[in-house]
């Protein structure tokens, strides 16, 4: 299973902190005051993600661990490419009608609080 603790340690004060989320951490990328991680649980000797509410990317204070979600469609398709602490790009594996895998690729913005579709790969 996927550890659901995130352990943050500040160079400047010297302080450890261990930060609980909902769901298994299975793709993290930090920035510099914010984190940004895919959150789901799988099956038992598995990488399939189990569907629940809570997965999802999900962006984490480093400084107090205050978390939100931002994007709820997440799973083991899933991965996140950090730009900055308010963008961050989305590939999502996806099966097509003919059984072929394609990447779709997202810009998201939390600044502006949009998603935007860019290719399908």
């Amino acid at each position: 299973a996927y550890d659901r603790n995130l352990v943050v340690y500040s160079t400047s004060s010297g302080i450890t902190a261990v930060y609980t989320l909902p769901k298994g951490i299975h793709n993290l990328v930090a920035c510099d005051q914010y984190a940004y991680a895919v959150i789901y649980d799988t099956k038992k000797n598995s990488s399939t993600a189990l569907p629940a509410e809570e997965n999802g990317i999900y962006r984490i204070d480093l400084s107090g661990g205050s978390y939100e979600v931002v994007e709820r469609n997440a799973d083991d398709g899933t991965e996140i490419h950090v730009v900055s602490d308010d963008c961050f790009y989305i590939v999502q594996r996806k099966m097509n009608l003919m059984f072929q895998a394609e990447r779709h690729v997202y810009k998201y913005d939390h600044a502006a609080g949009s998603k935007e579709k860019l290719a399908v790969i």
